[in-house]
């Protein structure tokens, strides 16, 4: 399980968001979202049916998808599994050269315990032109990463950065709320993308 080690470089948050999924009743045959706040904000209930479970944290970055993936329900045979994450390591400048590379570790742990799961590797979001520490070119350059990594593993690539972006690569105005986090606009149409996905 996770290590007090762990645990403690990840931060209070973090920590008690384990706390939740290690209590929280899984349905059997889940469909999983994985991946940092923006997967955390995802009100999947107004969307969904109750097989939608949300393991998102807030500040999370790609390799902490590795250091909890016992903790995202894979013994309740997902039927699915959405993965967003990325956008903290750029922000953050944390490890941001190693995002394809930790999702794929992830990704293998999954399908090794859960072989007859569909995957589903989500692109970054854009990001408002105030962020200074990354750019539209950079997220773009990591999701080709990912939609090669999708392919590479036989995975699916839900590209919703197209359906986010102006004619500039930034977030539309409407679909944030400070320049990172999606405003409920945003949730609609990232709801409908898994909706055609899942039909």
């Amino acid at each position: 399980m996770i290590t007090r080690e762990v645990l403690d470089k990840r931060g209070i948050y973090w920590e008690n968001r384990i706390k939740t999924f290690m209590t929280e009743k899984v349905p059997d045959d889940p469909i999983i979202f994985a991946g940092d706040s923006l997967t955390e904000r995802f009100p999947l209930q107004k969307y969904f049916n109750e097989s939608y479970i949300n393991r998102g944290i807030g500040g999370d970055h790609a390799d902490g998808l590795v250091e909890r993936k016992e903790l995202m329900g894979l013994e309740k045979n997902p039927k699915a599994i959405l993965v967003m994450a990325g956008i903290n390591d750029l922000l953050f400048n944390y490890q941001r050269d190693q995002i394809p590379a930790n999702i794929e570790k992830f990704l293998k742990y999954v399908l090794e315990k859960t072989p007859n799961c569909t995957i589903y590797v989500q692109s970054i979001c854009p990001v408002s032109e105030k962020q200074q520490t990354t750019t539209p070119a950079e997220i773009q350059s990591v999701n080709a990463e990912l939609k090669a990594l999708a392919a590479k593993l036989g995975a699916k690539y839900l590209d919703i950065y197209q359906h986010l972006a102006d004619e500039k690569g930034h977030i539309k105005s409407e679909y944030t709320v400070d320049g990172v986090h999606l405003s409920s606009a945003a949730y609609d149409i990232w709801a409908e993308l898994v909706k055609q996905i899942m039909a």
